[in-house]
């Protein structure tokens, strides 16, 4: 499996959709075994989502994503964790042993009042489920 991460510094960058970097990471058996960062030259949404899909992304671990670009990345057969804050090797390495709590990394301010929450407590105003959970597949 390979997840993708942007990151600013030493943390997942706040807004996937203007990431200019992005922490490539192989995992084999909830272990990692390769990593690289990736310079995302373009952003353009269709462009960061077929260059996430040439570069053979599986699961994308980001902060703040467009609904558009979620989409575009989703119709490319990517899982996407979002609305992801804090340190980007604390979220990867609770990812890789399967205890990734999205509730404990949530971006601050995401879960308003009156905000609804899809079937999976994934609260995008125009009605999208499809928050992955550990280790990249459905809850």
């Amino acid at each position: 499996m390979r997840v993708a991460m942007p990151v600013f510094r030493s943390r997942v960058s706040p807004l996937f959709d203007s990431a200019e970097r992005v922490l490539l990471v192989d995992i084999v058996d909830g272990r990692e075994v390769r990593r690289q960062e990736v310079v995302m030259d373009d952003t353009l949404a269709p462009h960061k989502a077929r260059r996430l899909s040439e570069l053979g992304v599986s699961t994308l671990l980001c902060g703040a994503i467009s609904a558009m670009l979620y989409v575009l990345v989703r119709g490319r057969g990517i899982a996407v964790i979002p609305w992801l804050s804090g340190d980007a090797e604390e979220i990867l390495q609770a990812f890789e042993d399967g205890s990734l709590d999205v509730r404990r990394f949530r971006m601050p301010g995401f879960n308003l009042p009156g905000r609804s929450q899809g079937r999976h407590g994934f609260a995008w105003g125009w009605g999208s489920g499809g928050e992955q959970g550990q280790g990249g597949r459905d809850r």
